[in-house]
């Protein structure tokens, strides 16, 4: 039957067989639908994500791959590989660069002395050593959380990622590649995350990870022009008996048949036209009224106005216009009356979904969920309010009533609240925080967030809970733009005309209009008939086919191009086309020539205007408008299917084999073990880090680790490494990544974590930390001196110091007093020698000897002390400084002589002039060395530095802690603040300011002295050290910058929404917003009125009976007589003979 209609097949219709069975299937690219007919595009990332590594984004029929940040494409282009970012300028660090998977780290080499090395980002700084003991400090070093217990330190991440090696960096899960996704159909990667998505024809359900099929028909009829029948995923149309559909698969225009006749109590009909000429509409006046015939008594009987009948099997409907092939998979239930529904749906075609309170096969078992739960159509299972929980929602609060002991009354007008904060969620048509207000003008709907579609000039309004219009007298419709049917006027058109035959009304007052001729109408007969109207008053109606009009006067049928016969119904013949048929086709290669342009469309694998030209190489199908895309195959020119090599599979041959999987058609099964995936070509087991063996079940061999255990260990001094990562797992008193640097000075141990207690200078064992004295020291930590009389290693060596002088006890060596010498201190000092050691030579004139243990001598004049040393202090000069000098002010005297100079400092003849700035002394000849900026004294040259600097030329900067001028300023800051060397004010740490860095940041800044500004969105405040933003309900990110994904909201996105029906919900506080149809907090209310018809038909279909003798309707009813059964007042009755 593929060639009426193409047996209602999407795509392609293929006959099975001679008997006139057929089935539908759909073009590469495409899948067939639940319903066996209409087709949906493929996704080609559904199945084992595409085959990619990472991220599957779909491009048209194909899958593309793409990869995390920190990774690349392999050139399979479905595996991503890490990438090395050290390779490149060593990633931006000052010092080193570490590569980790997906990412780097930057470290920094280590420091000398009571230094160490400090990272920021990747530049490397100097500080002093410290040793990261707490989370408090840095975060402990870690990327997202720091575990502290015991004094020990571990790193974690938030949820959504997971550790790197290095035991402080986190990167993102890809939950939509490793199994641990809940989405029914598409899935996209977020960080920390992942949202699910449906296809055309689904909408998510609250859960956010369902997808529920759209009922298309319940929007405008789905655009169809009579019957509308939904399916899952998609739906289609259907036209009442008489009529076929249109080429657009929407309208439907009537189908005539030959000349039938029947007869009904002697009353005959006939129905027909006769197709070769034009058809003849004949109008009758009104009926008149019918008088009831009186039988048996008096009772009216109707049977000659009535028609009782039963369709054929595999037929029903109201006009058994239905068949079984129109059921989803094909399947009539037993009786052949109607569809077998899968669970979850119901109705004549099982196109609607279970009604509130229903579930399963053909909706037929009820729900048993408690405090207003709604169950899944299909499951039964229930789907709790928030704040309830349990598998029939039985732990939790009755419907008005919230509180850990349900005490409290929700002030919501009538409206839920939220069962365990008492937050309102307003009904349809009202908004504000107790559910107050209602809608203002032309909204509705959940929080009033839809916008009326009524037409604003035909209609008053629309409803504020479901946005249904309410028209205006003489219009009608759902959005009100239709104008009533002819023959009705007024409000809701239901009034009936009372004008002549032929005449029609005003559709808003009813008010008859005049005659006009043929072709016009109106009040003053100047409008034209409208478009597929003719005739007086415009009552014909065009029979003319799609495409083509008809002369408003005569009704005759104007083709279009490429149309002919009397109704235009036929395409031009043969080869002609065009306007008449006038035109005629030149199209090759089986190229089909377009009846109204004459274009020729040509057949796969060719081109050009007359389809003369094959597809260029790498091009198939119509007009080679497809790109080849197998990516591991060859092409095949016409329909482009591709032809794959080993190791891969899939429509493009970009899809290597599963994991698990390997060889021609991926038919054969890996064995590698620990769950390695092999080559999908060979079968040889890809190793995991850390793995070998033909099997994979072998670690690397001692010394050796990393993929394919390529790498050499580094570790040192026994550390044990890592057969996975290389990882150097220290032995005590080694550090380093490597181990291969001992503990610093001053530790020792397991991660060098204790401190030596040695002193004076002793080594301590950077392993067990025992402390080696050196000579002249004793005890545990070798804090003692030696005994008098003893010195060396150990102080076993005595001393041999003569008249009862001590010896050093590090070195044994005599001590003599002033004016001796020798090892054992028994000589005196040679002449001219005298004081400590004989270190000190006389200074006494020649010839002149001095005490060889006090040096003095007879001084010449201008000079004194012991040993001459001394020149005559200012004012006095001559042989033992005796006689005053005479100078003026700012002079000096000769020390030997007594003879004028000017004093250091100053200069001029007079010795009134100081000495400029740099210079100083006698005669201002000396140049001044004071740095930064310090002064010297004119006289002596020392200098007076500025503050914040000391040290005898000013070069040193204050020593941390001290500030001001000679540093004897003590700082004051607080909380680790720093205090300038120069002013002493501090600079504060991460999240504190104030002139003492006491002061907490106030909200919205955070960082050093509270520098940095917030980022967050909405205007959140931040954490005052880290700046990580605190989100209100119904957003997250680091900026708080993305609302929770669809399915989640509240706080962190921490809670689950819970509307059905495609209905969505609010990413701040949960609030449903229902998809058309269905309304309710949790947008499960509704279907009433079809499970009203579902009872009446199956209550009419069991009480329904083959009677022998005519049937009679008393009193409104039906009786078969007989002495069977009747119907009376809507109840069976039964009699017996």
């Amino acid at each position: 039957m593929c060639e009426i209609q193409n047996g209602g097949c999407e795509q392609i219709c293929e006959p099975q067989g001679t008997r006139g069975r057929y089935s539908c299937r759909c073009r590469p690219g495409y899948v067939i639908n639940s319903n066996g007919r209409t087709c949906d595009i493929a996704d080609p990332c559904e199945t084992n994500n595409g085959g990619c590594n990472q991220n599957c984004v779909a491009v048209g029929f194909a899958a593309q791959c793409t990869c995390f940040v920190g990774y690349r494409l392999d050139a399979d282009n479905r595996t991503c590989v890490d990438v090395n970012e050290c390779l490149t300028n060593l990633g931006g660090c000052s010092h080193d660069c570490v590569n980790t998977n997906g990412s780097f780290t930057c470290i920094c080499n280590p420091g000398t002395g009571p230094h160490s090395i400090f990272k920021s980002g990747t530049r490397c700084t100097g500080i002093e050593m410290e040793v990261i003991k707490s989370c408090s400090t840095m975060n402990g070093g870690c990327m997202h959380i720091c575990n502290e217990d015991l004094g020990a330190i571990s790193c974690s991440c938030s949820n959504g990622f997971q550790l790197e090696a290095d035991g402080k960096s986190c990167s993102d899960v890809d939950e939509c590649s490793d199994g641990t996704k809940c989405c029914d159909q598409g899935c996209s990667n977020t960080p920390g995350g992942y949202e699910c998505s449906c296809r055309s024809g689904f909408t998510m359900l609250s859960d956010g990870c369902g997808c529920q099929d759209i009922n298309e028909c319940l929007d405008v009829n789905g655009g169809c022009d009579q019957q509308c029948v939904n399916s899952i995923g998609s739906y289609e149309c259907t036209c009442d008996g008489g009529f076929v559909l249109t080429i657009d698969g929407k309208g439907c225009e009537r189908k005539y048949f030959m000349l039938v006749s029947f007869t009904v109590l002697s009353i005959d009909f006939t129905v027909g036209l006769i197709t070769a000429l034009p058809p003849v509409i004949v109008f009758r006046s009104k009926p008149k009224p019918v008088a009831p015939l009186l039988l048996n008594g008096g009772e009216e009987d109707l049977a000659a106005f009535s028609l009782i009948t039963r369709c054929e099997p595999g037929r029903f409907g109201q006009d058994c216009s239905l068949t079984c092939a129109q059921c989803p998979q094909g399947n009539c239930n037993d009786d052949l009356d109607g569809c077998e529904c899968a669970a979850g749906t119901q109705g004549i075609l099982c196109n609607e979904t279970c009604a509130e309170g229903q579930f399963g096969p053909n909706c037929l078992q009820r729900c048993n969920c408690l405090n207003e739960g709604k169950c899944n159509p299909e499951t039964g299972r229930c789907r709790c309010m928030p704040g309830v929980t349990g598998t029939r929602c039985e732990n939790g609060c009755p419907k008005g009533r919230f509180g850990p002991d349900c005490s409290r009354t929700c002030n919501c007008r009538g409206s839920r609240c939220h069962k365990t904060f008492g937050i309102c969620f307003c009904e349809p048509g009202r908004y504000g925080r107790r559910c107050h207000k209602e809608c203002p003008p032309w909204s509705f709907g959940m929080i009033c967030r839809n916008e009326c579609t009524c037409n604003k000039r035909n209609s008053f309004g629309c409803d504020k809970a479901d946005g249904t219009c309410n028209c205006k007298p003489g219009y009608t419709g759902k959005t009100c733009t239709s104008m009533c049917a002819e023959g009705t006027y007024g409000q809701d058109c239901a009034t009936r005309c009372r004008c002549e035959d032929g005449v029609a009304c005003d559709h808003v007052t009813g008010a008859c209009q005049r005659d006009c001729p043929a072709g016009y109408r109106g009040r003053n007969c100047t409008q034209e008939c409208s478009a597929g109207t003719w005739g007086v008053g415009c009552l014909e109606i065009c029979t003319c086919a799609a495409g083509s009009n008809c002369d408003r006067a005569t009704g005759r049928c104007i083709c279009g191009p490429g149309r002919t016969g009397l109704t235009c119904e036929e395409d031009c013949p043969g080869d002609t086309w065009g306007l008449g048929c006038t035109e005629t086709c030149h199209c090759l290669n089986n190229g089909v020539c377009n009846k109204q342009t004459g274009d020729c469309e040509c057949a796969s694998g060719y081109v050009g205007a007359l389809c003369a030209d094959h597809c260029q190489s790498g091009r198939y199908g119509r007009q080679c408008r497809n790109r080849c895309n197998c990516g591991n195959g060859l092409c095949d020119p016409v329909d482009g299917t591709c032809r794959c090599s080993r190791g891969y599979a899939g429509r493009n041959c970009q899809k290597t084999c599963g994991l698990g999987f390997w060889g021609q058609n991926c038919a054969r099964r890996c064995d590698c073990e620990n769950g390695e995936p092999c080559d999908p070509v060979t079968g040889d087991c890809n190793c995991a880090s850390g793995w070998k063996g033909r099997r994979c079940d072998q670690h690397c061999p001692e010394g050796l680790y990393g993929p394919q255990c390529q790498q050499e260990c580094m570790c040192a001094n026994g550390a044990l490494c890592d057969h996975v990562s290389g990882a150097c797992t220290c032995t005590p008193g080694w550090r380093n990544t490597f181990c291969d640097r001992a503990c610093p000075d001053g530790y020792y141990g397991l991660n060098c974590g204790f401190t030596c207690t040695c002193s004076n200078g002793a080594q301590c064992d950077h392993i067990t930390g025992e402390c080696s004295c050196p000579a002249g020291w004793v005890g545990n930590s070798c804090n003692e001196r030696c005994p008098d009389g003893f010195f060396g290693e150990k102080c076993k060596e005595k001393c041999s110091c003569e008249n009862g002088i001590g010896c050093d006890h590090v070195t044994g060596k005599c001590l003599c007093t002033e004016g001796w010498r020798g090892s054992s201190c028994s000589r005196p000092c040679l002449p001219g020698q005298f004081g400590h050691r004989c270190a000190s030579k006389c200074s006494c004139l020649p010839g002149q000897p001095c005490n060889h243990v006090t040096g003095e001598c007879s001084c010449p004049p201008g000079l004194t002390g012991s040993g001459c040393q001394n020149v005559c202090p200012p004012g006095r000069y001559g042989n033992n400084c005796a006689e005053t000098c005479s100078c003026g002010r700012n002079s000096q005297c000769d020390p030997r002589t007594g003879e004028c100079s000017c004093a250091p400092g100053f200069t001029g003849n007079d010795c009134n002039s100081r000495c400029r700035q740099g210079f100083y002394g006698s005669n201002c000849r000396s140049t001044c060395t004071c740095d930064n900026g310090g002064t010297c004294e004119a006289t002596s040259g020392r200098c007076t530095c500025r503050p914040g600097y000391t040290g005898s030329t000013c070069a040193d900067v204050c020593e941390p802690g001290t500030w001001g001028v000679n540093c004897v300023n003590r700082c004051s800051c607080s909380n680790n603040g720093m205090c300038d060397p120069v002013t002493g004010k501090c600079s504060c740490g991460l999240g504190w300011t104030g002139a003492l860095c006491d002061t907490e940041c106030v909200p919205g800044r955070w960082g050093p002295d509270c520098s940095m500004e917030c980022t967050c969105n909405l205007n959140e405040t931040c954490d005052r050290f880290n700046g990580w933003c605190h989100c209100s309900p119904g957003y997250y990110g680091v900026e708080c910058q993305l609302m929770c994904s669809s399915g989640r909201y509240g706080p962190g996105c921490s809670l689950n929404c819970n509307c059905e029906h495609g209905g969505v919900c609010d990413p701040m506080n949960g609030a449903c917003t229902c998809t058309l149809g269905w309304t309710g907090p949790q947008c499960n209310e509704g279907g009433m009125l079809s499970r009203v018809r579902t009872t009446v038909r199956h209550r009419a279909i069991a009480h329904t009976r083959v009677s022998s003798d005519p049937p009679r309707v008393i009193n409104g009813h039906l009786q078969e007589n007989g002495g069977h059964s009747r119907v009376v007042n809507g109840h069976l009755q039964q009699s017996v003979g």
